[in-house]
């Protein structure tokens, strides 16, 4: 759950967070070859930046 004093996600969301990214990658491989699969990968990417800004932010607060 999100604590709403940091806006920081928790171990479970964090999880939760790489299960879709992991479906979502595994979904774009099937379509074929093609600018919406060029597309869909650079989004894929931009949400890999986010999370791990996310918890390089997280554990940051941590002090690690």
């Amino acid at each position: 759950m999100i604590d709403s004093a940091k806006q920081v996600p928790d171990g479970a969301d964090v999880h939760e967070l790489l299960e879709l990214l992991i479906n979502i990658f595994r979904a774009v491989r099937r379509l074929p070859e093609g600018p919406e699969r060029s597309a869909a990968l650079v989004r894929i990417k931009d949400f890999q930046s986010q999370l791990s800004a996310i918890l390089l932010r997280r554990f940051e607060g941590q002090g690690l």
